[in-house]
């Protein structure tokens, strides 16, 4: 059933409201607001102590985290509260692996005030509202990083996210299956703000109108080694911007569903070091006015107005492999061997890494769109890392509960005979051959500082 919700004028609940007032008058239904402090959610309950419910009630700014004890998955029973902001807000979960907020058809994250947002490692699937099912913000900027939004809707427009007045910046993250039934955005919606998207990637999204995963009304739209991949919209498959322009660089669009473009803009269109091919519809790109360079374009009928150079290709297939891990925290699309993108984009500016991460020049040619094929992974940070790994095997360790993804391992420092047990995705670390198969992330793992058992 969806959330009763709107997205409208913001309604204060009681404990809001007697936030506002500054003051607890002493009467047991009123709870005084959080005021900027930080809250900590320390289970994975709908409501209740240490509850994200209670964290959000009355909460007007600061900081909320989530404890080890609060992984797994949130399901919500009824709208979380709204919160009204005197001040900023950053919501921060363990990883959208192990932070999971499932909206439960109900509504999501609803914010007023004119205070900036900022969202983190934690995923937010399942939620439906009025507008901006995940994350509604009235008036301030939304920041995504290291995310996961899924299978989230919105009756009118912003499946996921809509920004009313604010800016929404996307990195490292993922939308996918978010709707818009009736309007438009169907993963990001912003009102007179900006949308900047990095390293991230939109797939499968839907808006029954514009933009069917990011559309803009009176700003403009960025996006810089990420990827589109399967989204319909009936004006703008992936992208609409009115009153905009759009950015692409080093991008991946394709397969974009549209009866009239993939990319709209009433504005500029810059086009450099991207991939716009296979977008069903009329047109890859359309814009008031179009400017490309070392992009690949289904063909020259394709661009909307026309455009032309050495730079450019038309009509060549790009060779892409279907979206997949390849590395990196988000899916992404492999150029295959013999691609006509292979060196082809301009490396001068280039970012030094691809969407994954990876190296993004190698001998100094770069690939165009998202991912360079022969990027190099990242190097693991030794300070993270213990200098002997041994997979867990007893029945301590068998015995162990960890976030879904990791196993229980024992790390040893040899040189002083101490360790620890420990939640891991890597399950080998040798000091002599370096990583194999993976590296460690938990932070505290350095010299002197091992847990005991």
């Amino acid at each position: 059933m969806m959330g009763h919700r709107g997205r409208g004028v913001a309604g204060l609940s009681l404990a809001a409201s007697a936030g506002l007032l500054g003051a607890y008058i002493g009467y047991p239904g009123l709870r005084k607001a959080h005021a900027a402090m930080p809250c900590t959610v320390q289970n994975s309950n709908d409501s209740g102590p240490g509850s994200l419910r209670t964290c959000l009630d009355g909460f007007t700014g600061g900081t909320i985290d989530f404890a080890a004890s609060a992984n797994g998955t949130i399901t919500l029973l009824s709208d979380l509260p709204q919160v009204t902001l005197t001040s900023s807000l950053t919501i921060t979960g363990n990883g959208a692996d192990s932070t999971i907020i499932n909206g439960n058809s109900l509504g999501g994250l609803y914010f007023t005030g004119s205070f900036p947002v900022a969202v983190s490692s934690l995923s937010i699937q399942n939620t439906s509202a009025g507008t901006g099912g995940a994350v509604y913000a009235k008036g301030g900027d939304v920041t995504v990083t290291n995310s996961t939004f899924s299978g989230n809707t919105a009756t009118y427009s912003g499946g996921a996210i809509l920004a009313f007045g604010g800016d929404v910046t996307v990195t490292n993250s993922t939308f996918s299956g978010n709707t818009a039934t009736t309007l438009d955005g169907g993963a990001v919606y912003a009102k007179g703000g900006d949308v900047t998207v990095t390293n991230s990637t939109f797939s499968g999204n839907t808006a029954t109108n514009e933009g069917g995963a990011v559309s803009t009304d009176g700003g403009d739209v960025t996006v810089t080694n990420s990827t589109f991949s399967g989204n319909t919209g009936d004006l703008g498959g992936a992208i609409f911007a009115f009153g905009g322009d759009v950015i692409l660089n080093f991008a991946t669009i394709v397969g974009n569903t549209s009866s009239y473009t993939a990319v709209f803009s009433d504005g500029n269109v810059s086009v450099t070091n991207s991939i716009v091919y296979g977008n069903p519809g009329g047109f890859d790109v359309a814009g008031s006015s179009l400017s490309a360079s070392h992009s690949l374009f289904t063909s020259t009928s394709s661009v909307s107005p026309t455009v032309s150079g050495a730079t450019l290709i038309f009509g060549e297939d790009p060779l892409l492999g279907s979206l997949a891990d390849n590395g990196g925290p988000t899916q992404t699309m492999m150029p295959g061997a013999g691609s006509p993108v292979l060196g082809a984009a301009n490396p001068a500016g280039a970012p030094s890494t691809d969407q994954r991460g990876y190296t993004r020049t190698t001998n100094g040619r770069a690939d165009m769109g998202a991912v360079e094929r022969l990027g190099l992974p990242p190097d693991a940070d030794p300070s993270q890392v213990p200098p002997s790994w041994q997979q867990a095997q007893g029945r301590e360790q068998q015995r162990a509960s960890c976030p879904p993804g990791m196993a229980p391992s024992w790390a040893q420092w040899p040189n002083e005979g101490t360790g620890g047990w420990t939640c891991e995705y890597t399950t080998w670390w040798d000091v002599n051959k370096g990583v194999d198969g993976g590296w460690v992330t938990t932070p505290g793992f350095r010299a002197g500082s091992m847990p005991g058992r």
